[in-house]
């Protein structure tokens, strides 16, 4: 037989710390799940959910991910909004 025919079929459902963190990673730099599910080397977002109810360890990293990507966002917002106050005479 082929190699090939050996080879895994779809996307990885298998909980892997390494696929976790790149997930993460991407989180915290802003980039939503949806669109990171969107990268057929990584699992589907049914997986994603799975993981966290599984591994306590992976909901606490995705947690403090989020944690991130939701303070550039507000970041991101007061520095959006910066121009609009000095235009309006208000101090930043």
């Amino acid at each position: 037989k082929d190699p090939a025919d050996f080879l895994p079929i779809g996307r990885p459902s298998e909980f892997n710390q390494e696929t976790a963190n790149i997930i993460c990673l991407r989180l915290s730099n802003g980039e939503s799940l949806r669109n990171i599910v969107k990268d057929p080397d990584l699992p589907a977002q049914s997986t994603v959910y799975e993981w966290l109810q599984r591994h306590p360890s992976f909901a606490e990293q995705y947690a403090r991910a989020r944690e991130e990507q939701a303070e550039d966002a507000h970041d991101g917002d007061d520095e959006q909004r910066a121009p609009q106050r000095l235009q309006l005479g208000v101090l930043v």
